[in-house]
């Protein structure tokens, strides 16, 4: 009882979002490192998309099901929200594996980098769109290097991450049961890669995970990256749009580099710490900026009885 009221505290209601998206980022940064590991390995970049999210559909559909507080009052799923579930799983789909087929020519850090190109696509989509809501040591052989083709692989991975956020957005506002959404999400994503790599993989023993760390890459990104991320996102867009979500992705840098320099003898080199450096510190002074410039239009066009401004999100 003491543990709820607590939990009921307006200064701690105001910090979960904050503590979800820093978890949320730093699972994610972890299983890039992961799922690196596991390719170069020789795990399939298709199959970890298709075991990652079948294993979290098994976990989430049950759970989306169980009787809770808010089932009464829970929409239909009708197939307007099926249908645009499907293209969000769509366009999530080619995002993970442009991901995991840019770190397989590059490395995590390089990824999670380029990952900091998702906050200002997702703000351009908001724009365009007028949805925006209130390399490592491994004792393996790695394939060759091709920081070119890598930078545009997780390039339109990051276009389509955004893509993701913004859509995803809309749909919650149709459909807001965060988990039914996460839910039929993984498994539309489970059967659009499935086909993906029934096509792209001949060989039938792509299949089976012949290593311990595909087996732990996996089971990280279903439980942990797929099934707990995914709805701390979706709960966090909820209540404070997407573009507070994106904002958090270059902290995956950070993470990224820590994990890699302690723990897998990765290394750093000072042209790419300044590139990010500078990246971030960037891009997060002309977030301020706009934030200043949006808090005088709210103040201006309330003080005329006028809308709220379209590019509007929840930092407070």
């Amino acid at each position: 009882m003491t543990t709820i009221l607590l939990l009921q505290r307006p200064w701690i209601q105001g910090s979960l979002p904050y503590i979800g998206m820093t978890s949320a980022v730093v699972s994610l940064a972890v299983n890039q490192i992961l799922s690196k590991m596991a390719i170069s390995s020789g795990t399939s970049i298709y199959i970890l998309s298709v075991y990652a999210n079948g294993i979290a559909t098994l976990i989430l559909i049950p759970c989306a099901f169980l009787p809770h507080s808010h089932r009464s009052k829970r929409p239909p799923l009708s197939f307007p929200v099926l249908w645009r579930l499907f293209l969000l799983a769509s366009i999530g789909c080619s995002g993970e594996i442009s991901l995991h087929a840019g770190m397989n020519y590059s490395s995590p850090t390089l990824s999670t980098a380029l990952m900091n190109l998702i906050p200002a696509f997702t703000f351009i989509l908001a724009l365009v769109f007028s949805t925006l809501l209130p390399p490592p040591h491994l004792h393996v052989l790695s394939p060759p290097q091709n920081w070119v083709l890598a930078g545009i692989l997780l390039a339109c991975a990051a276009l389509a991450f955004a893509s993701c956020s913004i859509f995803q957005a809309s749909i919650q506002r149709m459909y807001p049961v965060e988990i039914m959404v996460v839910a039929f999400y993984c498994l539309f994503v489970t059967i659009q890669s499935s086909v993906v790599t029934l096509i792209a993989e001949r060989d039938l023993n792509a299949w089976r995970l012949e290593t311990k760390i595909g087996f732990i890459a996996v089971s990280f990104s279903a439980i942990i990256n797929v099934a707990y991320r995914q709805y701390v996102t979706a709960w966090c867009i909820s209540r404070r749009g997407p573009l507070f979500v994106s904002l958090f992705k270059p902290l995956m840098v950070v993470v990224a580099v820590v994990i890699g320099v302690i723990f897998m003898t990765q290394v750093l080199y000072f042209g790419s710490l300044v590139g990010a450096l500078v990246l971030i510190v960037g891009f997060y002074g002309v977030i301020w900026g706009k934030s200043k410039d949006v808090k005088k239009c709210k103040e201006t066009e309330s003080s005329n009885n006028l809308e709220a401004p379209l590019l509007h999100d929840n930092f407070d």
